[in-house]
């Protein structure tokens, strides 16, 4: 408003008057060149709104997509839809590789081929997409998080992404570690169910023995495994990452202070679902972030 009111004084100060050569208004005044171009006379046109979720093109953090709430996970003003890495700010948000992910949220940055299947933030409006996976427990979104209380079972959320070679990123909140046998995770490439999987690649963190992560695959009994050295005090968030890539299974852990890597060779199926995991577990996960590729 303010830069339209400054244009609309600025031409009350001039007097104008058509030419036989244009027929576009021409300025007459002093110091104004009658031969110059044109004078735009709506120079600032309002914008759109392209996707139609109600907010202006020119204020919408993702102008081709729809989202209404505006969603911004990693707070660098690119919105959630169109975030390239949404779970890592950056507002140059670079993709060496040109495969649309983003090049902190690629396994691979310098070699195209990659596809992003999906990024969900737990937020009130992805509940009817959670409703659709198939659970065990009682899962549910609560703030903002997606939350499971403790249980005497491994409780397991099965999403709809089947996906091959997947690489995966999400974070969680430990709420309760209180029991002996407490864990939590993440799945990739699971294939049967969660309670009699016939293949699978398992990513976990556990306070067992003073503290555990571990890289698991069918046909292990108990897979690689590393000391934490990190915290598992209540309210610590663990940014975890899976990756089937190079002939392993790669899972990564981060807390505030450190970040801890343990791998396991692949099994023979690396195609299947992502599923999230929570064992005699309080437990709650911010987002989930899915990548596949070649």
């Amino acid at each position: 408003m303010v830069r339209l009111a400054t244009v609309l004084v600025a031409l009350g100060a001039c007097s104008y008057s058509p030419t036989a050569a244009n027929s576009e208004v021409t300025p007459d005044g002093p110091g104004v060149d009658p031969d110059g171009p044109p004078i735009d006379m709506d120079p600032d046109p309002q914008p759109g709104d392209g996707d139609g979720d109600g907010i202006d093109d020119g204020d919408d953090s993702c102008p081709d997509d729809f989202d209404p709430n505006e969603r911004d996970h990693d707070g660098d003003g690119i919105g959630d839809p169109c975030d390239r890495c949404p779970v890592v700010m950056d507002a140059a948000d670079p993709d060496m590789d040109g495969d649309g992910v983003g090049d902190k949220c690629d396994p691979e940055p310098n070699a195209p081929g990659h596809t992003r299947v999906a990024f969900v933030g737990f937020f009130p409006e992805n509940a009817a997409l959670v409703s659709t996976w198939t659970t065990s427990g009682s899962w549910q979104i609560l703030a903002g998080q997606l939350t499971q209380t403790p249980s005497a079972n491994v409780d397991a959320i099965v999403t709809s992404f089947d996906v091959e070679r997947a690489f995966v990123m999400t974070r969680m909140r430990i709420d309760d570690f209180s029991s002996t046998t407490a864990a939590a995770g993440y799945v990739l490439g699971l294939v049967g169910t969660a309670a009699s999987p016939t293949a699978f690649h398992q990513c976990a963190i556990s306070p067992q023995n003073g503290g555990l992560i571990n890289a698991k695959r069918t046909g292990q009994s108990t897979g690689d495994v590393l000391a934490w050295s990190g915290s598992l005090a209540t309210t610590t968030t663990v940014d975890m990452v899976g990756n089937l890539r190079g002939g392993q299974l790669t899972c990564k852990f981060t807390d505030a202070t450190m970040t801890q890597t343990v791998d396991t060779s692949l099994g023979t199926t690396v195609s299947g679902s992502v599923a999230l995991l929570s064992q005699t577990a309080g437990v709650s996960y911010d987002y989930l972030f899915v990548v596949t590729g070649p």
